[in-house]
């Protein structure tokens, strides 16, 4: 539940970033999105170690996903390039 409400709370955020005023600061926005990265990509870290310990324990229910050590690598590589790569170039342009 954690991962979903962090979901819809960066996508919130991008949101309301994409609508903001010209004159509107965007640090506040930004700086929430990227502390949402930085616990999402502990908590995926974390579930790496689980699902390399046992893979069966990668299921989720409800759509039928199965979150394999590959998938959790790409999404941690996903996660670091948002962060890294992603919001800064945006706070640079702005």
């Amino acid at each position: 539940l954690l991962s979903l409400n962090a979901i819809l709370e960066f996508e919130d955020l991008r949101f309301r970033l994409v609508h903001l005023e010209a004159d509107d600061p965007s640090e506040n926005i930004l700086g929430r999105m990227k502390e949402i990265l930085r616990d999402e990509i502990e908590r995926t870290e974390r579930s790496l170690v689980i699902a390399e310990r046992d893979s069966r324990l990668g299921y989720e229910c409800e759509q039928d996903y199965v979150y394999t050590p590959y998938v959790l690598r790409e999404k941690i590589r996903l996660l670091k390039d948002a962060l890294n790569n992603q919001v800064p170039s945006y706070e640079s342009g702005k």
